[in-house]
């Protein structure tokens, strides 16, 4: 629960730029990548940047991806191009491997009449060399908007949820493309391709092993049969190892979606013979990926099949050799993968049945948990309640305690002491939490065992079962939900049961 919130204190350091107070309705902004650093993206040949926000619209975190605005020039065009991108991966939005972009795009006219676009020849020669879109780009963005919403629940993608202008970030109009966040989500760069430092202080890279590149293998060619069985095409930038995320359990999603388009003006080419292309440079940039991944060692100057097949097995190695073999105008495709995999399909389909039963074994724990809860919540409902006194403060605090020794209420009390309040002579409070599970999941099963309650005072001592105290609790909930009456918000804490009582233990 608090994944959205971690990392939300940013304090810019050395040449690292401030952070606005918020871009559009996305405030808390924090880096996920550095934003001192002026080197070009390696998948689309562009600064771009990528920041975590909060939407004060839903309280959700999402990821925004800034394209610098000094070298993408957002317009009316762009904004089309990107919206038509959000329409057409919708489809896949639920896809575990895919980050989705949703892009809702708003047309800021007015920030867009403030700046000078790519109407404006004065800005047009100082942009010289940098991508200018056009209004066939937008609509370009509208059409792929609306054709990848078929594919919106692949758990594979992550889509574009929003597009916007925005010159918060450095003072100049950039495009923004908003996608869900992933708590705890790395690039597969950041996992395996940069060093980290151990112990000892030597830098080390996190080369994967072979079973986890079958892994991968299986997760990526179901992320390339979603997309290409539709009609689609994922793009090779999207597959770039800085732009596929791995998350904490080990799944891999795909969230560079919409932008790579956006970029290009084209979503969808005009003939079956260019996305067939498209779909085959797909396939070659997953055989790159994973040949990368095999080969992420620091004295490596380039990934090569000799070293793969040096330290792989014949049959991963084969699998990269037809892989990269599309690019010389090999058939081989998401089918041919999914064929060639065979056995180690099924290796994953049983790793993901032992996650999901180890998922549903953390589900029932939980629920308990929720079970205990609503047992402490009734008994705190009821014990030590001021009695409803129509005199006033005084009357009621006259009352309060009649109320609190009255019948079912002073045994309740009683037993609220015996779970919360245990001590002993030798060692005082004692704060025993299997105590307090035992005691409410016997209170919970009503059980006929017996109990020894005492006072306070230690003069009064009461012999009870747990199945005796559940009726107690149960007649006490009952009294407070019929007993009570509207009363305004300045008395809501003397007199009964207040508005929330009566749903939270209705039906039980």
């Amino acid at each position: 629960m608090r994944g959205p919130f971690e990392g939300t204190n940013y304090t810019p350091s050395g040449d690292e730029p401030p952070l606005p107070d918020k871009i559009a309705h996305y405030h808390t902004l924090y880096p996920l990548e550095d934003l001192s650093s002026s080197e070009l993206s390696a998948a689309w040949g562009v600064r771009s940047s990528a920041l975590k926000g909060l939407s004060a619209r839903d309280g959700r975190a999402y990821v925004l991806r800034v394209v610098c605005g000094k070298q993408v020039i957002p317009s009316l065009e762009k904004l089309s191009v990107v919206r038509s991108a959000v329409d057409m991966w919708a489809c896949l939005a639920g896809h575990p491997g895919l980050l989705l972009l949703y892009i809702y795009v708003l047309l800021l006219l007015l920030l867009l009449a403030g700046h000078p676009l790519a109407g404006d020849a004065e800005r047009n020669a100082q942009c010289r060399g940098h991508v200018i879109p056009s209004l066939e780009m937008l609509s370009v963005v509208r059409s792929a908007v609306d054709m990848w919403a078929c594919l919106a629940g692949h758990p594979g993608l992550l889509v574009p949820l929003e597009g916007l202008v925005a010159s918060e970030l450095d003072g100049s109009p950039s495009l923004v493309v908003v996608h869900s966040y992933v708590p705890g989500a790395v690039t597969l760069a950041q996992a395996h391709l940069q060093p980290t430092q151990t112990a000892s202080g030597q830098l080390v890279r996190n080369t994967p092993n072979e079973e986890l590149l079958w892994s991968y293998t299986v997760q990526l060619a179901a992320i390339l049969r979603a997309a290409h069985a539709t009609g689609l095409a994922l793009r090779p930038a999207a597959l770039s190892a800085t732009k596929v995320l791995l998350t904490p359990v080990g799944r891999l999603k795909v969230c560079g979606l919409g932008v790579a388009e956006a970029l290009t003006g084209e979503v969808v080419p005009g003939n079956s013979e260019d996305l067939l292309a498209l779909q085959r440079d797909d396939v070659v940039a997953m055989g790159q990926l994973l040949l990368q991944l095999a080969c992420a060692v620091g004295s490596l100057p380039a990934p090569n099949l000799d070293f793969a097949a040096a330290h792989y097995s014949a049959e991963f190695v084969r699998l990269l050799v037809l892989l990269l073999g599309v690019a010389d105008g090999g058939g081989f495709s998401w089918r041919a993968v999914s064929a060639l995999l065979g056995e180690r399909l099924m290796l994953e389909v049983d790793a993901l049945a032992m996650f999901n039963e180890q998922l549903l074994e953390d589900l029932s724990h939980e629920m308990e948990n929720g079970r205990l809860f609503r047992l402490a919540s009734k008994l705190s409902f009821v014990t030590d309640r001021p009695a409803e006194a129509p005199g006033g403060h005084g009357a009621a605090a006259q009352h309060a305690a009649a109320y609190a020794d009255s019948g079912d209420k002073y045994l309740l009390g009683l037993f609220r002491d015996f779970v919360f309040h245990q001590g002993e002579l030798e060692a005082g409070r004692v704060l025993d939490w299997g105590h307090v599970v035992e005691a409410l999941n016997k209170l919970d099963a009503g059980v006929s065992e017996q109990v020894l309650l005492q006072s306070r005072d230690e003069r009064s001592l009461l012999v009870v079962s747990y199945a005796d105290v559940k009726r107690c609790i149960e007649a006490a909930i009952a009294e407070l939900r019929t007993s009570g009456r509207p009363q305004g918000a300045g008395h809501m804490m003397r007199g009964a049961a207040p508005p929330g009582v009566g749903h939270m233990f209705g039906g039980r």
